[in-house]
C-alpha cells in the first residue's frame, strides 16, 4: 500500500522483483494530473467538488481525477461507483473492462441489499457478505467494500480469504474513530473528513445518537448550502459547534434553512476549549462527533495534528 497514504513507491519498488506482486496506489488528484498510464486495476469511489482552491473548476478537478483510467488498455479494468452519473458516462467511454457498485441498484456488479454485500463476479458467481461483519463502521465503507472485493475477485482471491480479510481489517485513525466514552459521552474522531458530504455520511453512521457536531475549517470555496440543508434535515443532531474560516458561511445556511438544533459560534477557540464546550452540552448517552467538512489547514498543521489535538482533549477531560 503506497502513494497518498504517505508511503513512498519507490521506497517499495526499487530492488524488489515485481513479479506475482500487486502495488496498491493511493492517488490524489495532483499525482494523477500529468500521468500518461493508467493502471492495470484502477477504481474510482466517488467525485465530489473538492480543492477548488488549486483547480479553475470543479471540471478541472474531475479531468485530473480521470487520468486514473483515461489510458488504460482493453486488458484493463475499471471500478466505478454506479451512483455518480459523471462516473458512468466516462465508464461508457472506456475501452477497458468496467465493473460497478451501487447503494442498492442492482444492475451493478456490487450492491448492497438487506444488510448484506452482494457482489456477482464471473458470470453466474455471487458472493454475499453480511455486513455485520466488517470491522468497520458507516454504509459508505459497506459501498467502500464493494469495490474492495471486486478488486479481489479480478485478481483471483478465494472467498474464504476475503470474508477473513474483511473481519480482521483495523480501522484507519482519525477516520469514524471512537475516541473515549465519559460518563456516558461518546466521543468520535473523523478529523481525516474535509468534504461535506464525507460529514454527512459520518452523520448518519450514529443515526440513533443525539449528536453534537463539531464542524468548519479551512475555506477551499467547497460551498455549504447544501450541507446546512441535509443537517437540518437529521433530527438526531441537536447542537453544532462552527468554528474556522467556513464559520460564517456554513452559520449562514444552518440559520437560512432554519437548523432546529443548537448554534455555537467558536471562531479562534483552541481545541481544548471546543471539546470542553461540546462535552458540557452533550446529553449521556449522546455523541460527540468532530467531523469538520473542511480541511484544518486554517489552524492546523494537518488533519492529523487536528485529530491527535482533538484526542488529547478528549482524554484531558477524564483526568
Amino acid at each position: 500500500m503506497v502513494g497518498n497514504v504517505g508511503i513512498t513507491p519507490l521506497e517499495k519498488i526499487v530492488g524488489v522483483n515485481p513479479k506475482n506482486k500487486y502495488y496498491v496506489f493511493e492517488l490524489s488528484s495532483h499525482q494523477l494530473l500529468e500521468l500518461k498510464k493508467s493502471p492495470h486495476i484502477a477504481v474510482f469511489l466517488n467525485i465530489y467538488r473538492e480543492h477548488l482552491d488549486y483547480y479553475e473548476s470543479f471540471e478541472k478537478y474531475y479531468l485530473a481525477k480521470q487520468n486514473i483510467a483515461k489510458y488504460q488498455k482493453k486488458s484493463d479494468y475499471f471500478i466505478y461507483n454506479y451512483d455518480f452519473l459523471k462516473l458512468k458516462t466516462f465508464a461508457n467511454s472506456l475501452i477497458s473492462n468496467t465493473y460497478s457498485f451501487s447503494k442498492q441498484n442492482t444492475s451493478a456488479k456490487g450492491y448492497l441489499k438487506k444488510d448484506n454485500l452482494i457482489v456477482k463476479y464471473l458470470e453466474n458467481n455471487t458472493l454475499k457478505v453480511p455486513c455485520s461483519i466488517l470491522s468497520v463502521i458507516g454504509v459508505h465503507n459497506q459501498i467502500n467494500a464493494l469495490a474492495v472485493i471486486l478488486v479481489t475477485k479480478i485478481v483471483g482471491v478465494s472467498n474464504s480469504k476475503i470474508i477473513s480479510g474483511i473481519k480482521t481489517f483495523k480501522p484507519v485513525e482519525h477516520r469514524l474513530e471512537k475516541v473515549a466514552v465519559i460518563n456516558g459521552v461518546t466521543f468520535i474522531n473523523d478529523s481525516i473528513c474535509s468534504l461535506p458530504e464525507s460529514s454527512i455520511y459520518a452523520v448518519d453512521t450514529f443515526n440513533d445518537k443525539d449528536i453534537t457536531l463539531i464542524c468548519g475549517g479551512f475555506d477551499r470555496g467547497l460551498g455549504y448550502e447544501n450541507y446546512a440543508r441535509e443537517l437540518e434535515k437529521r433530527k438526531n443532531v441537536k447542537n453544532i459547534i462552527v468554528t474556522g474560516q467556513t464559520m460564517t458561511e456554513m452559520h449562514k445556511y444552518l440559520k437560512e434553512y432554519k437548523f432546529k438544533g443548537k448554534i455555537y459560534l467558536m471562531p479562534t477557540s483552541a481545541m481544548k476549549e471546543i471539546v470542553m464546550k461540546a462535552y458540557t452540552i452533550t446529553k449521556p448517552k449522546g455523541l460527540v462527533l468532530l467531523s469538520a467538512a473542511a480541511s484544518s489547514f486554517d489552524k492546523y498543521k494537518n488533519y492529523k495534528d487536528r485529530g491527535d489535538q482533538f484526542k488529547s482533549a478528549v482524554q484531558a477531560l477524564s483526568v
